[in-house]
């Protein structure tokens, strides 16, 4: 295998120009066979096809401006929203929706099932609940947090239809999914309550309702209601609901949840006069009626009923539309928004057809053909129910095109950051020739943590101006709110989840050339500022600095969990993103500030731990001990260190070069995959999907399988991707293995159902796999589309079982059945690039005069010789027979297409692959390991230690920080010289000497095979670092040879105890296993729990009375007890209900104190608070006068059950009891 770096230093590199020219071709003509072939067949008996014209798709631009309804069209291509199935993922976790949505519209109209914050309810709807509340108009797709939900509408009527409505639980309507109808663009269902037909669709800022009540049947006159609730789901803040003329309703509400300041202002347009309204006493819900009178009517035919599937004799129906156009920017938005996009006489039925007709359009951006197709004729309508992959593919596609969501109305006005509406436009431009376009989009619900990995590189090969448009939003919201996106949503910024990855979106962008236009003088017109964008990713990754920082101040070259949860996972997300950012700084050419960004993108080296293989948290300078990489806690992000420790998509050699190279690493896949799948620790949902411990069914998972190509065995990638594609993904509700997280769920399956995926987005790089398709089109605008196919068809009988790891082959992979797609084995499937043959390449055409027959003859023969001749090549193709791992996303772009093939395994060392490399050495230097116990009585012994293979200079500083006056006194064995002198030997055991509230510094020789240690007897900050570093060894490519630098900084904190009490817990106490601070010791080990309490160092107790007995060693006197609590409700951390102090002399006999504290309920509060409560023993008189005791026990009330309206209320969930630290004076 050929490792190669593509390190261009130009905004649009073409990676592999240069491997082109020795490469062997073959050319593919009409009716020859080759062994690499790539003409597009719909057969299995011939590879012969007719000459056929590229397919072509409908700008979907034009299709959204399009007033008249389009016409349907009934061929393969025109038709793919008839295989979405938008019930995928409403069942299990998928977390997804079922009703109507425009691609990437502000609309998301569909049925909520559930009116809580449950887990399983954040869509608002699931598929296993039996009830509909209504239908509203917002919704997210797949999230993990609920929110949205707004201006929710129900029809009522039948009998229960008697005033007052206004509760969920009465208007609600049980429901059959026998009676429900989902395809892109629409949804209905049956409501028997009312006895309503219920039917959705939409255009981009408009949801359209039509209700047709059954009741009206036979009934000349009939009153026809439909309920509007303001106040569904999330909390209100303010709103406005009233009648604006005698068809319209209009208002706002603005509401808080995940979310702490959306505004949703809409307007209502009923096709009906209203008749009246009966509004809630609190304003929040409505009721809306019109009377309906058919005196003078036509009857309805029992065809039209029947045809509805229902049945009803002879007589009137009453149906009501209604169009809601909402805004996020103000009421007269929302009516500009109704108005533009629900113009003419266009009915309910015109605009169901348009937005079918542009989903067919975003659709058809990629066009595969199946296996079953290929090899049976089958029509559209029967394919598009039995072609279960292609419907798995389109749904997937689907699912990848509702979020980012529209966020700026008709006439570009949109709601900013600072909650501030502004103008598209209004920010100027402040560098020559930079497009300022008024008319862009912008855009809301960036999940970035999930969707940078691979719905973002997907659309910016299929909706690169839409692409570009996100960023363009990015860069607005960092205007007008201070920073990039984290996780944004509806204006405001959640900071869910980690990193700053919207840096890798904009790379990405930067990187590809996306968006990048030519002047009249044929220079570049970029698509928006880069120094902007620049500056906005480096304040981004700026704003996480403190957390690298020790209490004086020094830049640590880690987080320790002391200073953050999720500590490693958020290093190693920051170094990923800081590559992103050193990449576009260099070809800005600021060299100097790339350079600094790719020293902070070798960080994750600081938290690879060399003695057992894994990414490990840091404490303290060391490591967290003990430490089990299967443990599911708060020092790694949903997830444990098997499923983090090898995400370092930007340095996959130096990763391999830690592991201890290229079998080393295939070695650690290979018990990835095949250990047990059981987890430790915390429950996390999140995790699931799992295949040993990789968890498909959580996004730091998603690219390892494709590493497997990184170690030469990417048949074992293709292997595993298969069994995902086939057994993860499904045709039902619950088809989703985990959350969709607005799209990267799919948009996994989308780029490895095609063969390719973005293992490092920012590097122009995808990885490949293997199509799960016969062909895969790609379409380009004003290009002829990108054509994926593979090189060979199995004819044999296919079978859905996957292939998997044998058990008995220690790690190998085998097939579970003969009868598998792709016959592995040792031929690994790789990607040819093909192109269409150049007219220089092809023999010349006879003359005009070797024609036979007069001059006419001869110019019509030789006419039709040229046409069969464009005709033969149009279906003619080179293709290479190098054979690489890796294709370019230029490749993509501008190439006309890859084939797969099965390489022999005599060739495998042939394959080619390309991995990021970073442009500028960086003289980065791990930092060193500092070991010893946090707290300790008398002395206490410190190891320092640096990477193997490091030699260099090691720098110590040593800080006494004792306050006490008497101070330990020397205990030296060996001599030691200190304040900045040499040091020898490496390991000193003695006692270091340093005089109290002062520092010393040594310097010694570093040698990565011995530690350095010495002892201490006092209080003391101690700090090391690496200077002066020579690094030797190191894979090709992972910046071998002798690297000089200096490291940042480990720090420690030790304390000597002033006391030497004991603790214990009563009797069936038990800490909860996450969250037992390091152990019993730690209540009285005078060191005080953080408000990070993510950190570990408070004890965690949950739904249990806490008893606790504090041995003073003797019998003293004791005036007080103190003891500290934290809150966290959303956590369901809560201050406890009482504490009260009991004393003995002997253990045994206990007598309480008088006093006793009751706690206040404050569940309410959201903010993170601490709290210390003190008992003092007074006498009666309530003097205080201390009590002689050795034994101190403190008893702490449980908080309970937690209340109605808390987020835990509906699990049935109870309060957990966060202690640390008890004090005794």
């Amino acid at each position: 295998m050929n490792l190669q770096s593509s390190t261009p230093r130009k905004l649009l590199p073409i990676i592999s120009q240069q491997l082109r020219a020795p490469y062997i071709m073959c050319l593919l003509f009409l009716g020859m066979q080759f062994p690499l072939w790539a003409q597009s067949v719909k057969s299995s008996s011939s590879i012969n096809a007719s000459p056929r014209t590229p397919k072509t798709q409908v700008s979907p631009n034009k299709m959204e401006a399009a007033i008249t309804p389009p016409n349907q069209t009934t061929s393969s291509s025109g038709n793919l929203s008839e295989y979405v199935n938008p019930f995928v993922g409403t069942g299990g976790h998928g977390h997804t929706f079922p009703g109507a949505v425009w691609p990437f519209g502000m609309v998301q109209l569909s049925p909520d099932t559930r009116i809580d914050d449950s887990w399983d309810g954040c869509g608002g709807y699931h598929y296993d609940d039996s009830f509909i509340y209504g239908f509203s108009h917002t919704h997210l797709s797949g999230t993990g947090v609920s929110d949205f939900g707004d201006v929710l509408m129900m029809p009522i009527g039948g009998p229960r239809a008697i005033m007052p409505l206004f509760n969920p639980y009465n208007y609600r309507s049980n429901y059959d999914h026998s009676t429900e109808v989902a395809e892109p663009g629409y949804y209905s269902v049956y409501l028997p309550s009312p006895e309503v037909k219920a039917e959705l669709t939409v255009t981009q800022h408009v949801g359209i309702h039509r209700y047709t009540y059954y009741q009206s049947i036979q009934q000349a006159k009939f009153t026809a209601k439909v309920l509007i609730d303001l106040n569904h789901r999330d909390y209100l803040i303010s709103h406005r609901m009233e009648q604006l003329d005698q068809h319209r309703i209009g208002g706002w509400r603005q509401s808080k949840a995940w979310a702490n300041n959306q505004w949703v202002y809409f307007v209502i347009e009923f096709s009906e006069d209203i008749s009246r309204i009966i509004t809630a006493q609190d304003g929040r819900k409505m009721v809306v009626e019109f009377d309906m009178n058919y005196n003078n009517s036509s009857p309805v035919s029992d065809d039209k009923l029947a045809n509805q599937g229902l049945f009803f004799s002879e007589g009137h129906l009453c149906e009501i539309v209604a169009k809601v156009g909402i805004s996020f920017t103000s009421e007269a938005g929302a009516m500009a928004n109704l108005n533009a996009e629900m113009m003419g006489d266009k009915n309910f039925n015109d605009y169901r057809v348009l937005a079918k007709q542009v989903w067919n359009a975003e659709l058809s951006k990629i066009q595969v053909t199946s296996d079953y197709e290929a090899q049976t004729f089958r029509v559209n309508a029967q394919s598009a129910k039995t072609d279960i992959e292609k419907r798995k593919f389109y749904t997937a596609l689907y699912h990848c095109m509702i979020h980012p969501s529209l966020a700026s109305d008709v006439d570009g006005r949109y709601r900013g950051r600072d909650q501030k509406v502004h103008q598209v436009g209004e920010i100027a431009a402040n560098v020559v020739r930079v497009s300022t376009s008024k008319h862009h989009k912008v855009y809301s619900v960036f999940s970035l943590w999930d969707t940078y990995r691979a719905l973002h590189p997907l659309l910016s090969i299929i909706d690169p101006k839409r692409t570009v448009d996100f960023v363009r939003s990015f860069l607005l919201q960092y205007q007008q709110g201070g920073k990039l996106p984290v996780w944004e949503l509806g204006s405001c910024e959640t900071e869910c989840m980690i990193g700053y990855h919207s840096v890798s979106v904009i790379a990405d962008v930067i990187l590809k050339g996306i968006g990048v236009e030519k002047d009249v003088q044929g220079g570049p017109v970029y698509p928006f500022d880069y120094s902007l964008a620049l500056e906005a990713m480096v304040h981004s990754a700026k704003l996480k600095d403190s957390a690298f920082l020790d209490q004086q101040g020094k830049q640590l070259g880690y987080m320790g969990i002391e200073n953050t949860a999720e500590s490693v996972s958020k290093l190693l997300e920051y170094a990923y993103d800081d590559w992103c950012i050193a990449r576009v700084a260099y070809v800005l050419n600021k060299d100097d500030l790339a350079k600094t960004f790719y020293a902070r993108g070798e960080r994750w080296k600081n938290v690879y731990d060399e003695k057992t293989g894994f990414m490990r948290p840091r404490v303290n300078g060391g490591w967290l001990t003990p430490f089990d990489p299967k443990e599911v806690n708060n020092h790694f992000t949903e997830a444990n260190a098997w499923q983090y420790s090898m995400y370092v998509p930007h340095d996959i050699m130096g990763m391999m070069d830690k592991l201890g190279g290229v079998k080393a690493t295939e070695n650690h896949l290979d018990s990835l995959f095949s250990a047990d799948s059981r987890t430790t620790g915390r429950d996390q949902a999140d995790i699931s999907g799992l295949i040993g411990q990789y968890a498909h069914g959580n996004e730091p998972s998603h690219h390892m399988a494709y590493l497997y190509n990184y170690c030469g065995k990417p048949e074992k990638a293709q292997a595993i991707v298969d069994r995902v594609c086939k057994t993860f993904y499904k045709d039902s509700p619950d088809g989703l293995i985990g959350n969709e997280d607005c799209g990267q769920m799919s948009a996994w399956y989308v780029m490895s159902a095609m063969g390719i995926y973005a293992v490092c987005p920012g590097s122009n790089v995808y990885t490949t796999g293997v199509p799960q398709f016969y062909e895969v089109e790609i379409q380009r605008e004003g290009k002829t589309p990108f054509y994926i196919t593979r090189g060979s068809l199995n004819t044999a009988e296919k079978t859905a079982e996957p292939l998997m790891f044998n058990d008995g082959m220690q790690g190998n992979l085998a097939k579970t059945s003969s009868k598998g797609l792709f016959n592995l084995g040792d031929k690994p499937w790789a990607a040819h690039q093909m192109e269409l043959p150049k007219e220089s390449e092809l023999p010349a055409l006879p003359s005009i005069n070797d024609m036979k027959g007069t001059f006419t003859q001869q110019q019509a023969a030789w006419e039709e010789m040229k046409q069969q001749r464009t005709l033969e090549v149009g279906n003619m193709r080179k293709v290479f027979t190098a054979a690489e791992l890796t294709v370019s996303h230029q490749q993509i772009m501008q190439g006309d297409g890859i084939v797969f093939s099965q390489v022999p395994a005599a060739d495998r060392d042939k394959l080619l692959l390309k991995t990021p490399k970073q442009s500028i050495i960086s003289g980065f230097v791990s930092v060193p390991v500092l070991e010893g116990v946090r707290t300790f009585r008398d002395s206490m012994r410190v190891r320092v230690s640096v990477p193997k293979g490091t030699r260099g200079v090691l720098e110590i500083r040593v800080r006494n920080t004792e306050n006490r006056s008497e101070i330990a006194k020397k205990k030296t064995t060996e001599k030691i010289e200190i304040a900045g002198k040499w040091v020898a030997p490496h390991s000193l055991v003695g006692m270091l000497v340093v005089p109290a509230q002062t520092e010393e510094v040594i310097t010694v020789d570093a040698d990565g095979d011995k530690p350095y240690e010495f002892l201490i007897g006092y209080d003391a900050m101690v700090s090391a670092r690496l200077v002066d570093v020579k690094v030797f060894g190191g894979l090709p490519g992972s910046n071998p040879g002798n690297i000089i630098g200096a490291s940042e900084w480990s720090t420690a904190v030790y304390n000597r105890k002033e006391n030497n009490y004991k603790v214990s817990l009563g009797e069936g106490v038990m800490p909860h296993p996450q969250y037992t601070a390091g152990g019993i010791g730690a209540l009285v080990d005078e060191i005080e729990g953080s408000i990070e309490w993510r950190a570990g160092g408070w004890m965690g107790f949950y739904d249990q009375d806490v008893v606790a007995v504090v041995d003073l060693g003797d019998v003293k006197p004791v005036t007080q007890v103190s003891a500290r609590f934290i809150q966290d409700s959303r956590a369901w951390i809560l201050l406890p209900r009482t504490m009260s102090v009991m004393t003995s002399t002997d253990g045994m006999n206990y007598k309480p104190w008088k006093q006793e504290i009751a706690f206040k309920d404050a569940w309410e509060n959201n903010t993170t608070m601490i709290e210390l409560e003190k008992l003092t023993h007074t006498d009666s008189k309530g003097i205080i006068k201390p009590v002689k005791a050795r034994y101190v026990k403190l008893v702490v009330g449980k908080y309970g059950k937690l209340p109605g309206g808390h987020l835990g209320h509906p699990y049935n969930g109870s309060g957990y009891i966060f202690v640390d630290e008890i004090e005794v004076r």
